[in-house]
């Protein structure tokens, strides 16, 4: 045997060798087992309910609608309460020739120079002494009368924010000074206050001073345009428009 493996090529002795060896290693060292993996058990808590179904309630019956009835309505004639029966006129029997721009009583009794309209000033301009009507004025506005008349400038206007100067030296000097760019509404504010006590340019215990107020307004007005006063702030349209209404009522119950 020696001598045949000497004869024999170095391969084969090699071959052979490795055989031997890779047996023995098989022998010897037995193949891994595969890990086996642990089972996982999941537990989860189930509570019963028992589930009530709910009954749905019937439906309501409709009922068929009714198609209402409508009732005509008669027109409401206003009336005022304040005036006397005698002075109430039926719209349709008023003469058409009055000097009312409003010939019925049925909607206004504090505008309106003459006629129904006007309602207790109905009577204001006819010369007449006491307030509107005939009535006779009330303690407070014969005070506020003269207070307006004794704070009148020599012009006839009412200085918005200098009237004070007309005060008694005697008494509390007044306060509240208005905006000097105002003072065409409130002389026309005050005119309509005298006017709205039946005194006009011609009658009236404070005629005078109507007069001198009414002159005023007059040189205020721009010939053309018609304006009273200047546009001296952005509410110049607000003294333009008493102006105007206190100049419109001292020449209906003027007639100058």
């Amino acid at each position: 045997m020696a001598a045949h493996l000497r004869q024999s090529p170095a391969f084969f002795v090699s071959a052979a060798a490795h055989l031997v060896l890779m047996l023995l290693l098989w022998i010897l060292a037995p193949a891994e087992r595969e890990a086996q993996q642990a089972p996982q058990i999941t537990l989860q808590h189930t509570e019963e309910r028992e589930v009530v179904q709910q009954t749905l309630p019937d439906e309501p019956e409709v009922e068929p609608e009714v198609e209402p009835v409508v009732t005509p309505v008669q027109d409401t004639v206003l009336v005022d309460r304040a005036t006397d029966s005698d002075q109430l006129a039926d719209f349709d029997s008023v003469d058409p020739s009055t000097e009312s721009a409003m010939q019925s009583d049925q909607w206004s009794t504090a505008v309106g120079l003459h006629g129904g309209a006007a309602g207790p000033y109905s009577q204001r301009g006819t010369g007449g002494e006491g307030g509107p009507g005939g009535r006779a004025t009330p303690p407070s506005v014969r005070r506020g009368l003269q207070w307006l008349a004794a704070h009148q400038d020599d012009d006839g206007r009412w200085d918005a924010d200098g009237f004070m100067k007309h005060d008694d030296p005697a008494l509390a000097t007044c306060d509240g000074p208005g905006n000097a760019v105002h003072d065409v509404g409130c002389t026309a504010l005050a005119l309509l206050a005298f006017l709205g006590e039946n005194n006009t340019t011609k009658s009236g215990p404070y005629r005078e001073n109507v007069r001198r107020g009414v002159g005023w307004l007059r040189k205020q007005q721009d010939p053309e345009t018609g304006l009273f006063g200047a546009r001296l702030s952005h509410d110049f349209v607000y003294d333009h428009a008493i102006a105007a209404y206190a100049m419109c009522e001292a020449y209906g119950l003027s007639r100058s």
